[in-house]
């Protein structure tokens, strides 16, 4: 789910504002907002992936993905992420942040055009002479029970000052999916018995593959792909998208 021209336009001018006027450390995370919507499971994402593995059958013989990948929940989140950071009682500059961090749970797989329920909100906050971390979750609901969860966490180079912290007191771990487990046994780690071998790519990005991410993911930010606003917010050259 692309942002739309009005929603884009919004976070690049609260950007500038704090440019002029930054935003107060708060004392308590819970008095940053939250953003909480309904929608459905849609985007440009899960075409092309579905495209990209169209040789890929099913017991049954046909093509049809069936459940959408997690980057394109991943995608669904990243609108709310970013206007929530763009609030002005968020300390840090939306579009000057890097993702230094990602990690995604999927608890029950979500149907494309299923109906789901999007929370978001700000968990850690943190500011020292490297400049202001935060770690924002957004969760994905469907019919009141957890689908997906996420945490992502970004860096503001511009944003350095007196060491402080605050942290969400509520709880954020997920009960582990001994299910699972028990269907498909455990190695001698105790994970999963599947999934386990690795896999190594190389590829090499340009600023072609960068505009084509940020269509279909709708991480418009323009440090990764402009070099000019890429050294406005501190960094020597195009940032890669996390």
């Amino acid at each position: 789910m692309a942002m739309n021209r009005r929603a884009l336009a919004g976070v690049l001018g609260a950007s500038v504002r704090k440019m002029v006027r930054k935003a107060p450390f708060p004392p308590d995370i819970a008095l940053l907002p939250t953003s909480s919507a309904d929608m459905r499971v849609e985007g440009d994402l899960h075409e092309f992936l579905a495209a990209k593995t169209a040789d890929r059958k099913d017991d049954s013989g046909t093509e049809e993905i069936t459940y959408v990948a997690p980057a394109v929940l991943h995608a669904l989140c990243f609108p709310s992420i970013l206007t929530l950071l763009a609030r002005k009682e968020v300390p840090v500059q939306p579009l000057g942040l890097v993702a230094l961090h990602h990690e995604w749970r999927l608890d029950l797989p979500l149907p494309m055009g299923e109906a789901v329920s999007r929370h978001t909100r700000v968990v850690e906050l943190y500011r020292d002479d490297r400049g202001t971390t935060v770690v924002v979750e957004c969760r994905l609901s469907s019919r009141g029970v957890l689908a997906y969860r996420e945490e992502t966490t970004y860096l503001d180079k511009a944003g350095t000052g007196v060491p402080r912290a605050v942290v969400a007191d509520c709880p954020r771990d997920l009960p582990e999916p001994v299910e699972l487990r028990e269907r498909y046994g455990v190695n001698a780690a105790g994970r999963l018995d599947i999934g386990q071998r690795a896999a190594v790519t190389l590829a090499r990005m340009t600023p072609d593959t960068a505009r084509q991410w940020r269509k279909l993911s709708g991480d418009a930010n323009p440090i990764h792909v402009s070099r000019a606003v890429a050294r406005v917010f501190g960094y020597r050259k195009l940032v890669l998208h996390g």
